[in-house]
């Protein structure tokens, strides 16, 4: 152990300060573009759905599908939240609501977007 002149225990040095410009974290970087894209995709899903057919053949609603993807994308739902939430919805509804769950974990296998996949039933 070093002792200094008077015979004691020396103390440790102190290690040199540095400057370093703060950098954000890769997660605040991520959930930004996260974030944009969420609510472009929102905002592509709102423009969309008054060209779309309100019905199908079937009696659809493609508009209640549509406004159930934007709530999924707007309080970014789990499958499970998801699924709880529209439980009680038609099928079309249940059906456009996994694939805006599938979309938000990046898992969705339809057009290049949940927009897109509208756009087949344009007026």
């Amino acid at each position: 152990m070093k002792r200094d002149t008077k015979g004691r225990p020396a103390k440790p040095a102190k290690p040199a300060k540095t400057r370093t410009k703060a950098k954000p974290d890769q997660a605040t970087i991520d959930t930004g573009l996260i974030q944009a894209a969420i609510d472009a995709e929102i905002v592509a899903l709102t423009k969309i759905k008054p060209t779309v057919r309100r019905t199908s053949q079937f009696g659809d609603n493609h508009h209640d599908a549509i406004d159930a993807q934007i709530k999924v994308l707007d309080q970014r739902m789990n499958r499970t939240e998801a699924d709880d939430y529209f439980e009680f919805d038609p099928e079309n509804v249940q059906d456009a609501v996994r694939d805006a769950v599938d979309w938000l974990r990046g898992e969705f296998t339809g057009a290049a977007s949940l927009a897109e996949s509208w756009r087949e039933l344009v007026r």
